[in-house]
């Protein structure tokens, strides 16, 4: 077994940058007067003389629990490399998808009830048309476990999770096209580098309501990350899920390796944030059945309430918190309106 490397000067900086950014983000939420509902429009911009001190401060200590409960975990072995749990994190490998900070997830709000108030439809139905999905699978060689060829077995039965997971939202997933490219350099690609883009720009089918899903091993630990809806018009080419290809059913980073990171990369492609967006105070992550939560949960925390005064125990089964794939089985169905109504106002 062999000792993870420490990231590289560019995933240090990329880290931290997240690391900051989440801070940032959680200070300036906490420093607005906050809606009654978690999915209501923010109109009031006041400074936090109407927020609980207490709340704050319970936050702020079920955050240092949870970075306590991480530093105990054991390693993880990810395609025969540990990883500390808190790092892996910490950095945003668990899911390296944008932050959206307060500030834009209030504009995309209003902007959402905007498209509600003109009458347009904002819910598709069962017999909606399935989403076309274009399965790219870059690898470094032949082989399907060290090398990233995953086989068309893995690739079906990955497309199986994806619509046992949707089945009880108004969305299912048709594989239409798969194509294998051997790129040594594509096959490391992190987030934002020019690899990245060069693949997107090569292999990507530029249809805003079809779904790229690349397949490589990918920068340090990341597991993967995808293109929110509203950020499709100003790169299509950078849209789509991109996956660490050993997280599909049966590869070698359990205990992710059911095939659920395809399903929560996906949830953000289609509108949904995280179930700890914006820790425990209203909105949250604008979803008003999903209870609120002060930081993403690690491994499959039974029971785990870091928000005593809301909904009630954390959603460590949600597909949008961090939990183990064994843990994660379910969408709410708040979240199933509002992947309709993202689908429509920005892929229809």
């Amino acid at each position: 077994m062999h000792t993870n490397p420490k990231f590289d000067a560019g995933v240090r900086m990329k880290a931290t940058t997240r690391i900051v950014i989440t801070f940032i983000a959680m200070a300036t939420f906490a420093s607005l007067t906050l809606p009654a509902c978690k999915n209501a429009p923010e109109t009031n911009q006041t400074a936090n003389a109407n927020v609980n001190p207490s709340a704050n401060s319970n936050a702020n200590s079920q955050a240092e629990k949870s970075a306590r409960r991480l530093e105990q975990q054991p390693a993880l072995v990810l395609d025969g490399q540990q990883v500390a749990p808190q790092e892996f994190v910490e950095s945003g490998a668990r899911c390296a998808t944008r932050t959206v900070l307060p500030v834009e997830a209030r504009g995309i709000q209003r902007r959402l009830e905007s498209f509600r108030l003109e009458g347009k439809s904002t819910e598709r139905n069962a017999s909606s048309p399935a989403i076309k999905v274009h399965f790219h699978v870059i690898n470094k060689g032949s082989d399907p476990v060290n090398d990233g060829n995953i086989t068309q077995q893995q690739i079906d039965q990955q497309i199986k999770v994806l619509n046992d997971a949707y089945a009880s939202t108004h969305f299912k997933f048709q594989l239409v096209s798969v194509d294998h490219t051997t790129n040594p350099g594509w096959f490391e690609m992190d987030i934002g580098s020019a690899e990245e883009a060069a693949a997107k720009q090569a292999l990507g089918v530029k249809q805003k309501d079809e779904l790229n899903l690349y397949t490589a091993h990918l920068a340090g630990s990341i597991l993967g990350w995808a293109v929110f809806p509203w950020d499709f018009s100003a790169n299509p080419y950078d849209d789509g899920v991109v996956i660490r290809f050993s997280t599909l059913p049966g590869g070698a980073s359990a205990p992710y390796d059911q095939g659920k990171t395809m399903v929560h990369e996906v949830g953000h492609w289609l509108g949904l944030y995280h179930t700890f967006q914006g820790g425990c105070p209203t909105p949250g992550d604008y979803v008003d059945d999903t209870a609120a939560e002060s930081a993403p949960a690690f491994r499959c925390p039974t029971g785990l309430d870091t928000c005593a005064d809301a909904q009630g125990p954390d959603p460590i089964d949600n597909f949008m918190d961090y939990s183990d794939d064994a843990c994660m089985n379910r969408f709410t169905q708040g979240q199933s309106v509002r992947m309709d109504a993202m689908f429509l106002q920005y892929r229809q």
